[in-house]
Order: C-alpha cells, then structure tokens, then sequence
C-alpha cells in the first residue's frame, strides 16, 4: 500500500530577507533538485500548494508525495536537513498519512 507524505517548509521573515540578500535562486534550485531526486528514486509528487505561514510575514510550501515504504519519510528528512540551503528554512515537518479509505471511499 502507497503512503502519503505532506511536507512543509515555513519561510519567515528573517529567511525571507537571507533570500533578498543572497538571491533565492539557490533556495528554490536546491528544492527542485531535491524533488527531482527523490522522482528518480520513485517519490511521487503528487501535488503542491501554499499558505501564511505560522509567523508574521511569512509563507509556508506544501508538498504531497507518494511512497511505497515508510522507511523513505527517513531517507526524505535526511535529504532536506543535509541540504546546503535548509538554513533559509524557518521550519520544516513531515507528516505521514497511511489511512486513505475514507477519502477514496467519499471524495474520490
């Protein structure tokens, strides 16, 4: 059975202006080539959207993925704390989702 991960990234104000003064351009390169890597290596991304983020001037990312064994929310934290740019990230979370029977059964 496939698992559903969401994962969020919070970018606050301080991780906001880091990115004026450095260019975002490694923050959000340094994301797509996370995903693409993960792609290769058979994580589904699924769908993506975003919101206010939990702190004044601040928006957050979500992204939901697919995978086929929990071990791979392990191997996704490692990449994403390991990365060079995590630290213009204001907060970072996985959430793991393993009941989808209610929602296919209602809303799919």
């Amino acid at each position: 059975m496939a698992h559903r991960v969401m994962l969020c990234m919070h970018f606050g104000l301080a991780a906001r202006r880091e990115t004026k003064k450095k260019g975002n351009e490694k923050l959000f390169d340094g994301v797509n080539q996370l995903f693409q890597k993960w792609g290769s290596e058979g994580i589904r991304l699924i769908g993506t959207f975003g919101n206010s983020a939990h702190t004044p001037g601040g928006f957050a990312h979500h992204a939901i993925f697919e995978i086929d064994s929990i071990d791979t929310v392990g191997k996704m934290d490692g990449d994403f704390m390991s990365a060079d740019w995590n630290h213009m990230v204001e907060s970072f979370e996985l959430h793991l989702g393993t009941e989808r029977e209610f929602i296919d059964k209602h809303f799919a």
